[in-house]
């Protein structure tokens, strides 16, 4: 390829990325930014992009509440494309990477309408796997998605939180859930069953 191919090919892909990153940047939920993302984990098949993004909403997040802005949810459209993948049977690294990437978002924002719906139950396992070694927020995260998947379909949670005195008890809760999920009852059964139960804690609406 000749330098004057090569230059007229470099600059609009450098365009496209500058492009992508200023719309990343400022406008991390509009629906084409989400769908760059999720192009781009198609594609690339990487952790970090879905981490990334995931942190960059949170950052708008907290922009938005500072401006007494609307709470959004996860871009639907980046949503039913993260599905369609765990729905798939692809790589165990692809289920990884998008359940992490739940655990990450969850803490500051509406909870996973659509992975609701899933049937396939054994993500509580590996959702409860996955953030035994995340922090403590995560860990948060981890049990808005289970708590979600154990509810009935017409239960979902939108924006309820946990009672909790501090960010620590988070652990405290979390142990419970394990509990709950490594017990030898019958699947249907343990669904039925609320792992708070029988502790101080609750999930409850705000305000």
């Amino acid at each position: 390829m000749s330098k004057k191919l090569k230059r007229r090919f470099i600059f609009p892909v450098v365009l496209l990325i500058a492009l992508a990153s200023y719309l990343f940047v400022l406008y991390p939920y509009s629906a084409t930014s989400s769908a760059i993302v999720l192009a781009s984990y198609r594609t690339l098949r990487m952790e970090w992009i879905l981490s990334s993004y995931a942190h960059q909403l949170e950052i708008k997040r907290r922009f938005l509440r500072e401006l007494g802005g609307t709470p959004r949810g996860i871009p639907r459209n980046l949503d039913d494309g993260l599905i369609r993948i765990l729905q798939s049977n692809g790589p165990a690294r692809d289920r990884e990477a998008i359940l992490k990437f739940y655990i990450k978002a969850l803490p500051w924002t509406q909870c996973c309408w659509q992975i609701a719906y899933s049937e396939d139950k054994t993500i509580i396992d590996d959702t409860l796997r996955l953030a035994r070694s995340m922090s403590d927020r995560e860990k948060y995260g981890a049990l808005k998605l289970v708590e979600s998947l154990r509810r009935d379909r017409n239960k979902e949670m939108a924006k309820e939180s946990l009672n909790l005195k501090r960010i620590e008890d988070i652990q405290v809760v979390f142990k419970l859930y394990e509990n709950w999920w490594e017990s030898a009852l019958p699947l249907s059964e343990k669904l039925k069953l609320h792992p708070l139960e029988k502790s101080p804690y609750a999930w409850s609406p705000p305000g």
